[in-house]
């Protein structure tokens, strides 16, 4: 009986392990408003896991992954995040909010 009822348990309380799962899986898409090593600037768009503390996401990450300037065939570094945002959100950067306007014309 005691058999039975710990299965019971494990079978109740998996769906609940799984959901916990997903949650800490979930990426969100945003876009980032870089500064390049060499000089200039750039916005990427990237899809991120969150961190579990607070909904935020790593920049650490961004920091790492090279990026294609603007008009440019050549990888370069990142030198500085300077503000990322959802993908669907405005950028609060008075400068970040005017190249986005200009990638858009």
């Amino acid at each position: 009986m005691k058999t039975i009822n710990k299965l019971l348990t494990l079978i109740a309380l998996t769906p609940l392990a799984s959901l916990g799962a997903t949650e800490q899986n979930k990426q969100v898409e945003v876009k980032c408003y870089l500064e390049l090593v060499g000089g200039g600037f750039s916005i990427n768009h990237y899809h991120l896991p969150l961190l579990s503390k607070g909904n935020k996401i790593d920049i650490e990450v961004i920091r790492n992954i090279p990026v294609m300037a603007n008009g440019s065939k050549q990888k370069r570094s990142v030198y500085d995040v300077k503000e990322c945002a959802l993908a669907n959100k405005k950028f609060k950067n008075k400068a970040a909010r005017s190249a986005e306007q200009q990638l858009l014309r």
